[in-house]
């Protein structure tokens, strides 16, 4: 879970994801996961956001700067950690991580390709839920075909 699937952004690193998933079930397995859905994403657009937290001592800020890519489907998630100690920075870290979403057609055809069956989609954590461009999350279920 946690959108890893959203971690293979480009169409052969999803497909060989898939396969993988394949090759480790039973017959009529189901392989299940979560990533972001593609029409929330570009109906609400990925946000700058702040954090602070503090234990008493040091407060640790992240930072995060989405830079939407519509054509190639993904989000570049840049991330500023800072840790700060009586008002200095004690360390600092930088990371980018680069987010592929997901629509209901695309993952139907990529899943076909690969010997495996759409068979159930919902908002996360809300199996009799319907999607919409209100949800961020989205899980997919798939079923190995015999």
């Amino acid at each position: 879970m946690f959108a890893v699937m959203g971690y293979l952004s480009d169409n052969k690193q999803l497909l060989a994801g898939l396969c993988t998933a394949k090759k480790h079930l039973n017959p009529k397995g189901v392989f299940i996961f979560d990533g972001w859905f593609g029409p929330a994403v570009l109906s609400q657009k990925p946000e700058k956001r702040r954090h602070e937290y503090e234990d008493g001592q040091n407060t640790v800020v992240r930072k995060v700067t989405p830079s939407l890519d519509p054509i190639n489907q993904t989000v570049t998630v840049h991330y500023d950690i800072s840790v700060n100690r009586n008002g200095k920075i004690i360390k600092q870290m930088q990371e980018n991580h680069v987010m592929r979403f997901m629509f209901v057609q695309e993952m139907t055809l990529l899943m076909q390709s690969v010997g495996l069956k759409l068979v159930h989609y919902c908002p996360f954590l809300e199996p009799d839920g319907q999607l919409s461009t209100d949800t961020w999350n989205a899980t997919f279920v798939a079923q190995k075909e015999p």
